[in-house]
């Protein structure tokens, strides 16, 4: 089998000090493409079935991205976030079924 791919991540502060000191507002995001194929695949047979044959839960593309926002509150901090997720297409078994 052969995977190639890239990832990257990202992390920004959007705001500092908003609401006070230590108060801010964060986004992180990651994104990440591999190409995942087999270059042979022998079966039962003896016959290579690579071209019929897909690696198992391996998305060609991923993105995420949170949100986040830090306050002060007494002794301690307050911290919210909400995250959006995506991952394409995956199959579950190296023969794909529709």
């Amino acid at each position: 089998a052969r995977f190639k791919g890239v990832e990257a991540e990202l992390f920004a502060r959007l705001a500092r000090d908003f609401a006070g000191p230590g108060s801010q507002i964060t986004l992180a995001t990651t994104a990440g493409y591999i190409d995942a194929e087999f270059l042979g695949y022998i079966g039962g047979t003896g016959a290579d079935g690579s071209d019929f044959r897909q690696p198992q839960n391996t998305p060609k593309f991923t993105a995420s991205a949170t949100l986040g926002a830090d306050l002060p509150v007494g002794a301690g901090d307050l911290s919210a976030n909400v995250t959006v997720s995506h991952r394409s297409r995956t199959v579950q078994f190296e023969i794909p079924v529709p």
